[in-house]
C-alpha cells in the first residue's frame, strides 16, 4: 500500500502542489472489473481546498485524473449498513456514484478523513453521513487509534497535516549509484550493510585526518581571535572615554543654559528698574519757575509767597 501511496503522490499530486491525504481502491457497483483510485487531496499554499479525484491507469500504465470534485459539492455520503464490513459506499455530488471498495481498511480510512475534512473546514453546507458506524463519525477514535490505521494502510507513520516529502532527482540519482555500486545491496542485506559501515568509518578517519591537518590553521584562528578581542575592548575603553567627555560637556551646557536664563531674568529686573527709577525721577522733577520760586522765595510779599505756595 506505501508503494501505491508513493505512486499517486509522486506522479499525480506532487506536481500540482498537492498532498494526498486518502484514497481507496474501487470499482463501479455493477462493473467491478474496471478499477480505480478515490483520492482525498488538499492544496499546499493558502488557501487550503480539499478536492476528491477519481484516478486511473492509461494503457501506458500511467496513473492520471479522470474526474473530479471539490468537498463543498459533497451532499451525503451514505455507507450502505452501519456494519465495517460493508464494501459499498455512495458519494452524491451532482448525481449519485456508488462504488465498491476492494480494501474494507482503505474504505473505513478513507471515510474517516472525509468526515475529518468536511468537519474542520467552514463549507457552506455540511454533508449529511448515513450508514456508517458511529466511532467513524463522532470523533469517537483516538489519534492513534486513527493513526495505526493509516499506518496500516500507508506503511508509515505520517503526522496530521505534515507535507509529504519525496525523495529529489539528486537523491534518487545518488541511491541508484550506490546501489549500482553494490550489486549484492537487494540479495545480501548483511553485506551491505558491512559494505556502508567500513565506507563510514574510512569517512570518519579521513575527517579526523583533516582535523588534525587544520590544528594549526586552528591555533592561528585562535590568535587572530585573540587580537581582535583585544582591539575590540581597546575602542570599547576608547568609546567609553568619549562617552564621559559627551557626559561633561552635556553637563556644562546645561549649566551654561541655566545662567543664561537667570542672566536674562536679571536684565529683564534691571530694565523695569530703570523705568521705574526714570517714572520717579520724572515725577519728581521741578519746572524752572518753582525751582527759582523756592531756591528765592520771598514771603513778605503776596507775589514771593503765592509762588512758594504753587511750587510746594
Amino acid at each position: 500500500m506505501a508503494a501505491i501511496r508513493h505512486a499517486l503522490q509522486h506522479e499525480v499530486f506532487q506536481p500540482c502542489d498537492e498532498r494526498l491525504l486518502a484514497f481507496v481502491h474501487v470499482s463501479k457497483a455493477f462493473k467491478k472489473k474496471k478499477t480505480s483510485f478515490l483520492c482525498i487531496s488538499v492544496t499546499k499554499e493558502t488557501p487550503l481546498v480539499v478536492n476528491i479525484y477519481q484516478v486511473k491507469k492509461t494503457d501506458k500504465n500511467v496513473m492520471k485524473k479522470k474526474r473530479s470534485w471539490s468537498l463543498n459539492n459533497l451532499t451525503l455520503v451514505d455507507g450502505k449498513t452501519n456494519s465495517p464490513e460493508t464494501h459499498e459506499f455512495d458519494l452524491n455530488f451532482d448525481k449519485v456514484y456508488k462504488w465498491y471498495a476492494s480494501n474494507l481498511q482503505e474504505r473505513q480510512c478513507f471515510l474517516i478523513v472525509l468526515w475529518k475534512q468536511c468537519s474542520s473546514y467552514s463549507l457552506k453546507e455540511r454533508p449529511e453521513f448515513k450508514n456508517l458506524p458511529k466511532e467513524w463519525i463522532s470523533g469517537e477514535l483516538s489519534p492513534s487509534e486513527t493513526q495505526s490505521q493509516v499506518t496500516a494502510l500507508t506503511g508509515e507513520v505520517e503526522a496530521e497535516g505534515e507535507d509529504y516529502q519525496a525523495l529529489t532527482e539528486r537523491e534518487e540519482m545518488d541511491l541508484e549509484q550506490l546501489m549500482t555500486q553494490c550489486g549484492s545491496a537487494v540479495s545480501n542485506a548483511e553485506a551491505f550493510m558491512e559494505t556502508l559501515a567500513r565506507d563510514l568509518s574510512v569517512l570518519d578517519g579521513e575527517n579526523v585526518q583533516s582535523v588534525l591537518a587544520s590544528e594549526k590553521q586552528v591555533a592561528h584562528l585562535m590568535e587572530q581571535l585573540e587580537v581582535a578581542i583585544t582591539e575590540v575592548e581597546r575602542v570599547e575603553s576608547q568609546l567609553n572615554s568619549y562617552d564621559n567627555i559627551l557626559c561633561h560637556i552635556r553637563n556644562t551646557m546645561d549649566k551654561m543654559e541655566e545662567k543664561n536664563m537667570l542672566i536674562e531674568v536679571a536684565n529683564r529686573n534691571n530694565q523695569k528698574l530703570l523705568s521705574e527709577l526714570e517714572r520717579v525721577i520724572f515725577q519728581l522733577e521741578l519746572p524752572k519757575k518753582h525751582q527759582n520760586a523756592l531756591e528765592d522765595a520771598d514771603l513778605t510779599t503776596k507775589e514771593g509767597l503765592r509762588d512758594a505756595v504753587a511750587a510746594g
